[in-house]
This record gives structure tokens, C-alpha cells and sequence, in this order.
């Protein structure tokens, strides 16, 4: 991205105000220009296309621009980035699809320690120590592996549904800091596979976030590599997760927890429970959810504004009157689009916001009311904020007119 920062310092060089009165004209922020100044970040097309209207470039600095962008954007590495990218928001937008299995009862014979290496065996075994544990009310929390193995997510979800007990889950998730390159990828990959724990509606989910310095493949030193720590036993899964290792010693159990809350406490919080009632002021995108006609970059579905339009605990008047807003912001060119939701699946229940301090919100219903988590990473939090700028001409938005008259039918529908 040298090439294309050089040729954006050379054209913003000759402004004649400071570098604050630029971004004010460009109406781009002061630290996301500074970024795309020093190669640190790849502007959107709206923003570039600014940065030249104000920076009155001439024609060859336009195509040359324009040029050094088009070969970015459609870079391999680049697009591999957006596939992550996308992958981690359809994450955060969505309930996990649980197996229909039907667990049988029972309770198998466990030894002090017991090896376990068929798949029923391993799901019989999970599914009766989770039952009994979340059945009780114990105080004590669930410690699980950075990642987890499908089938110990399954049972985990499946067995949380049905019990009436809260229960705090705490997860260290590894990660390599985001930078965009190959271990950054792995990074979103591992940070994805943690938030389907987000919606076991029954609890609690507490996250650390440990930074690793190399690549997040697994170290062959590491003979179990996945973990799951109840207060009275220990599941330990090989790398193929293929085998499971059952330690029921008390003693080796309580060191095993005590070395896990020992790290875990010394961790940096990355995403937590937001206690807060309400979002807060500043959000500079949103995506799912009823749309906000205060939000410049506004992503969601046609059942969220059809939800919307129907909601008859809200006034006609203050309906048409948001509705209004939605379509104005949409014709003044703002990024207010409907998805397209064969390509990407939105529901009225689940939202995220992306907040000027570059905290990520996420926001989902569940029976007892509604449940927010906090993304504390800035850094993964910036590049989800740039991927949702470029999408705009991509297939799984619907275009500028599409949203203008699906708006206006629900206008219609209103003032029948």
C-alpha cells in the first residue's frame, strides 16, 4: 500500500489549511486520515473520492489514484481479508444452528482419569457432566480453551437451552494483533469461533484476550490443545479432537482450575457483558436491527423495517416521521441500505453499533429482555468499520433506489 500512500501524502501536501481543516472538508476523521496518509489504512471510495474533489487533484493524479486503488482492492490478500471479515460479522449476527441430536440419558462409569475416542461416548460423557453442572447452583465458573471442538460447543449450547440455572462461562481466546496479515486472518477465524457462546441465552459470558506473539497454529508441544474445566472434572481433547481425556482427581482438577484463573485474572478483557441500558450517543454504524435514521452508515433487512413499519406501540406520526429520516439520509447519500438477504441474513433480534471511541457493540434479544457485549479490540473494531464502508456496490447490498422504495412502500402502509 506504498505506492497508493505516497501518491495521497503528495496530493494533500499542497493544502493550504492544517491538516485538521482537511479532514473537516473531506469529512473524514482526523486519526482515520492521518492512518490513510501514512499507509496505515486504505480509505473507502467515498473518502478517496473527497480527498480528491478537496484536494482539487488533476487528472493524471485522479487516474493514477484511482489506479493504485483499483489494484488494492482487488488484491488477493485484500479480498481474503473481506472473506474473514465477513465471516466474523455474519458471527456476530447470528444464533449458532445447533445439530437436532437426540442425547440419551445416562451417566457413563468414569475411572479417576478415562480415555474416551468414540464420537457417542464423548457426547454421552459431555452432555451428563454439563447437565449436572448447570443443574446445580454453583457459583463456580465453566473454564474453557481459547477454541473449542464442535462438538463440545454443541453439547454446551444444546444443554444451556434447557436449564433454568444462570452460570458464568470464562474463555481466554488468543489471538495475533490484527494487522491484516495471514496471523491477523487466523486471528478473526479464532475471535468467530467464540461468539456462538455469546447466545447461550442462560449464561454469562466472560472473556480475556491473550495476545501471541507467533502464529496461532498449534504448537506441537501441546498434546491437548482444547479444554473444558468443571469444578469437579476435567475434559481434555487431543488436536484432532478425536479423543477425549477425562480427569475426575480432585487435586489435579483444583490445580487445573487454579493455574486457569491465575492467567485468566492476569488477561486483558476484550469482550465483556455491556451493562448499560441503553446504546450509546456517537455510534457511527449500525448493522441488523430496526434501523436508526440517525446513523450515516445503516445496514439492515426488509423483516427488521417491515417489523418496524407494523410496531403499532409506536405512534403512526413518530413511524412515518423515522421513516422520513431513513429515506432522507438514504437520498443524501449516506451508506442507509438494505442487505440483501440471500446473501446476507439479518434479523430484527440481533444488532451491532459501532461506537466513536471504536468499541463494538453487539446486541441480541433473549427471553428475559435484551443481552449487549462489548468488542474492546480498536484495532479489529477499525477493520470491520472499513470493510462496512466497502461494501457499498457489493451483492450483499440492495441498491440506493431498491432502499428509497421499499422505504416508501412502508410509508404506504403506514398511512392506509
Amino acid at each position: 500500500m506504498s505506492r497508493l500512500s505516497d501518491q495521497i501524502q503528495k496530493l494533500i501536501d499542497p493544502f493550504p489549511g492544517s491538516f485538521s481543516e482537511l479532514a473537516r472538508s473531506a469529512g473524514i476523521d482526523r486519526s482515520t486520515l492521518y492512518k490513510i496518509a501514512n499507509g496505515k489504512r486504505l480509505p473507502t471510495h467515498r473518502q478517496l473520492k473527497k480527498l480528491l474533489e478537496v484536494c482539487h487533484a488533476t487528472p493524471q493524479q485522479q487516474q493514477d489514484i484511482t489506479q493504485s486503488f483499483h489494484l488494492i482492492t482487488t488484491d488477493p490478500t485484500t479480498q481474503e481479508r473481506n472473506i474473514h471479515l465477513q465471516t466474523l460479522l455474519e458471527s456476530f449476527l447470528h444464533s449458532p444452528t445447533l445439530n437436532d441430536i437426540t442425547i440419551p440419558d445416562g451417566s457413563p462409569k468414569i475411572n479417576e482419569s478415562s480415555l474416551f475416542t468414540n464420537f457417542n461416548d464423548i457426547q454421552l460423557t459431555l452432555t451428563s457432566a454439563l447437565r449436572r453442572y448447570l443443574s446445580a447452583p454453583s457459583a463456580m465458573p465453566l473454564m474453557i480453551s481459547p477454541r473449542l471442538p464442535s462438538i463440545l460447543c454443541n453439547c454446551l449450547l444444546q444443554t444451556a437451552a434447557s436449564c433454568p440455572v444462570s452460570h458464568e462461562i470464562w474463555q481466554f481466546t488468543m489471538i495475533v494483533p490484527y494487522s491484516g496479515n495471514d496471523d491477523s486472518y487466523s486471528s478473526l477465524s479464532a475471535l468467530a469461533e467464540t461468539l456462538p457462546l455469546l447466545y447461550a441465552n442462560t449464561m454469562q459470558y466472560r472473556g480475556r484476550l491473550f495476545y501471541e506473539d507467533g502464529p496461532l497454529s498449534q504448537r506441537p508441544d501441546i498434546l491437548f490443545p482444547h479444554y473444558l474445566l468443571l469444578p469437579d472434572q476435567a475434559f481434555l481433547f487431543d488436536q484432532s479432537t478425536s479423543a477425549m481425556y477425562c480427569i475426575r482427581d480432585c487435586s489435579t482438577v483444583e490445580y487445573l482450575r487454579l493455574r486457569f484463573t491465575q492467567e485468566y485474572l492476569r488477561a486483558k478483557p476484550y469482550l465483556m457483558q455491556y451493562t448499560s441500558s441503553s446504546v450509546p450517543t456517537g455510534v457511527l454504524a449500525q448493522v441488523g436491527g430496526i434501523p436508526n435514521p440517525e446513523i450515516a452508515l445503516c445496514y439492515f433487512s426488509e423483516s427488521s423495517l417491515l417489523a418496524f413499519t407494523h410496531n403499532t406501540a409506536i405512534s403512526p406520526v413518530l413511524r412515518q416521521k423515522r421513516l422520513h429520516s431513513l429515506r432522507q439520509q438514504c437520498l443524501n447519500g449516506s451508506l442507509v441500505r438494505l442487505v440483501d438477504q440471500d446473501v446476507f441474513s439479518l434479523s430484527a433480534d440481533h444488532s451491532i453499533h459501532i461506537t466513536a471511541e471504536r468499541h463494538l457493540l453487539v446486541q441480541h434479544k433473549i427471553p428475559s429482555g435484551i443481552r449487549r457485549y462489548e468488542l474492546l479490540d480498536k484495532d479489529i473494531t477499525d477493520a470491520i468499520l472499513q470493510y462496512l464502508h466497502v461494501l457499498e456496490g457489493s451483492p450483499l447490498l440492495h441498491t440506493r433506489q431498491y432502499t428509497i422504495d421499499f422505504i416508501d412502500c412502508c410509508l404506504r402502509i403506514i398511512s392506509k
